[in-house]
C-alpha cells in the first residue's frame, strides 16, 4: 500500500491527555507515590492513506519524543516501540476460563513493557484480543475471549491500528519519572520510521488546570524540600512539627552563626526557654531533669540549693556548726600521706589565730613561747648535759636562781652550810652520809 506522506503527517492527535493531577506534582508523585497514578502518557491517533483510507489493521512500528522546542533540539525523552523492545513469545500454555483466557510463556526481558489495555496479537494467526491482567513474575498472559489459541503460537503487544484508529500508553518502555512536565512540552511521532510534522503541544485536560493546586493552594504556598536540600530564609510552623528518624547521625541540628539566641521557646507569648549565642540556658517556671526539680526563684543570702530527699532541690539556710571534740569519733579529718609526722604539734598560731602544724623540734630543743607564739628553741649545749655525770663545772647560787660554776659539784655541796631534810642521797657512789650543816 502507497502512503501519502502529507496525509499521514496529518495524523489526528484526537488527545493527548497527561494522567495526571499537576505537572508541578508529576515528578514528586511518580517517585514517592507510584500508586496514586498510572505513570503513562496516553496517546490516540488515525493514519489513512492518500484516499483518506485508515491503513489496514495490523502491528506497526512507533516512536514518540518530547523536546522543549517545537523544532530540532535534543528530546527529554523518547520512546521506540518496535519489534525489537516489545514483547513477543510462543505460548508454552493454555488455561480458558468462563470469561478469559490465559497464556503462559516462557520469561523475557521485554516483559516490562506489558500493560492492561494493550492489544495482545496473534501473530501466527493474525488475531488479537484485549489483555485484562499479566503476570510477569509467573509468565502470564490474560485477555479478554473465551476463544483460546495454541500451545507454539507466536504473540506479542505491538501497538496495533485497528480501523486506522491507534492508542498507545507511551512509558510502557522508557520511563517517564525523569521528564519535568512542569514546562512546555512537544510531542513528535513517527510511524514506520516517517516523522510526522509538525510536533504538537503537550496541554493538560481541563481538569488539570485545578489540578495545578493542591488543597486550592498554588505551587508557590507550599515548600518543596528534595533530599539534603539547604533551606534558605525563616519559616514558621503553626501546627505540630515532629522529626522521626532511624539514622545514626543526630536528628536535628541548629546552626547559629551570629549574635541572635540559638533556640526561644514560647508558651503563648510567654518565651520560657532560651538558649543563647553562648550557649547558657534561661528558663521560667519550675524545672525538672531527671528526678530533681529546681526552683524558679532566687535565694536569699547565704542560702545554698540542697535537696529534700523527695525529688526537690530547694534554697535552705546554712546551720551553724555543731561544737565537738577535735579528737572525738566525730571528726572525720583525713590528712594525705606525708602531710604530717611524728611528734608533730597543731598550734594556734598567728593573727588572727589559726590552727597550724608545728614540726617536731631538733634534737635537745626546748619548747617555749616568745610571748608571741610557741617555738622550739637551742640553748647551746643540749640541755640534757648539764645534769651528765662528765660536767666539770660546779652549781652556784645567784640572788635569785642556781647557776654551773667552775666549781666541782660536790665541792659546792661541801661548801653548804645546811641541806634540811635531805638525809640521805641513795643510788650514788660515793655519797655518805650527810647530815645538818656537813657532810
Amino acid at each position: 500500500m502507497i502512503f501519502n506522506l502529507r496525509t499521514i503527517r496529518r495524523i489526528l492527535l484526537a488527545s493527548a491527555i497527561l494522567l495526571i493531577a499537576c505537572f508541578a506534582v508529576f515528578e514528586l508523585s511518580l517517585k514517592k507515590s507510584e500508586a496514586a497514578i498510572n505513570p503513562l502518557l496516553n496517546f490516540t491517533g488515525k493514519v489513512t492513506d492518500t484516499g483518506g483510507v485508515a491503513v489496514t489493521d495490523g502491528v506497526y512500528n512507533f516512536s514518540f519524543g518530547l523536546y522543549t522546542t517545537a523544532t530540532s533540539g535534543t528530546a527529554v525523552w523518547s520512546e521506540d516501540l518496535t519489534a525489537a523492545n516489545m514483547f513477543a513469545r510462543t505460548i508454552s500454555g493454555v488455561s480458558a476460563g468462563a470469561t478469559s483466557v490465559t497464556y503462559a510463556f516462557n520469561a523475557d526481558s521485554n516483559d516490562t513493557t506489558l500493560r492492561v489495555g494493550q492489544y495482545l496479537t496473534n501473530a501466527t494467526t493474525g488475531e488479537y484480543e484485549l489483555i485484562t491482567d499479566y503476570d510477569a513474575v509467573n509468565n502470564t498472559v490474560s485477555v479478554a475471549t473465551t476463544t483460546a489459541w495454541s500451545v507454539g503460537e507466536t504473540i506479542n503487544n505491538r501497538p496495533r491500528t485497528e480501523g486506522g484508529v491507534v492508542d498507545i500508553n507511551m512509558g510502557a518502555v522508557s520511563d517517564l519519572a525523569g521528564v519535568n512536565f512542569n514546562q512546555v512540552l512537544y510531542l513528535e511521532v513517527a510511524f514506520n520510521s516517517e516523522t510526522m510534522q509538525p510536533r504538537k503541544v503537550i496541554t493538560p485536560a481541563a481538569a488539570a488546570f485545578n489540578a495545578a493546586k493542591l488543597g486550592n493552594r498554588s505551587a508557590d504556598e507550599f515548600g518543596a524540600l528534595a533530599d539534603n536540600e539547604t533551606v534558605i530564609g525563616e519559616w514558621s510552623f503553626n501546627n505540630p512539627l515532629s522529626i522521626a528518624t532511624s539514622s545514626a547521625s543526630t536528628a536535628l541540628t541548629v546552626r547559629q552563626s551570629g549574635a541572635g539566641d540559638i533556640l526561644n521557646l514560647y508558651s503563648g507569648a510567654t518565651k520560657v526557654f532560651t538558649v543563647t549565642a553562648g550557649g547558657n540556658l534561661t528558663m521560667t517556671g519550675t524545672t525538672t531533669m531527671g528526678v530533681l526539680t529546681y526552683p524558679n526563684y532566687d535565694g536569699i543570702t547565704n542560702q545554698v540549693l540542697s535537696t529534700d530527699g523527695s525529688g526537690n532541690i530547694v534554697w535552705s539556710s546554712t546551720a551553724a556548726a555543731t561544737p565537738h571534740n577535735m579528737l572525738s569519733a566525730q571528726h572525720t579529718d583525713t590528712t594525705a600521706a606525708g602531710a604530717v609526722a611524728k611528734g608533730d604539734l597543731m598550734t594556734g598560731q598567728g593573727a588572727p589565730a589559726k590552727w597550724t602544724k608545728l614540726a617536731l623540734g631538733a634534737n635537745g630543743y626546748i619548747l617555749y613561747s616568745d610571748g608571741t607564739d610557741a617555738l622550739w628553741q637551742s640553748y647551746g649545749i643540749p640541755f640534757y648535759a648539764y645534769f651528765s655525770a662528765t660536767t666539770t663545772d660546779a652549781l652556784a647560787q645567784g640572788s635569785s636562781n642556781l647557776y654551773w660554776s667552775n666549781n666541782l659539784f660536790d665541792t659546792r655541796l661541801a661548801a653548804t652550810t645546811t641541806l634540811n631534810n635531805l638525809v640521805t642521797l641513795s643510788g650514788l657512789a660515793n655519797v655518805g652520809t650527810i647530815s645538818s650543816g656537813a657532810w
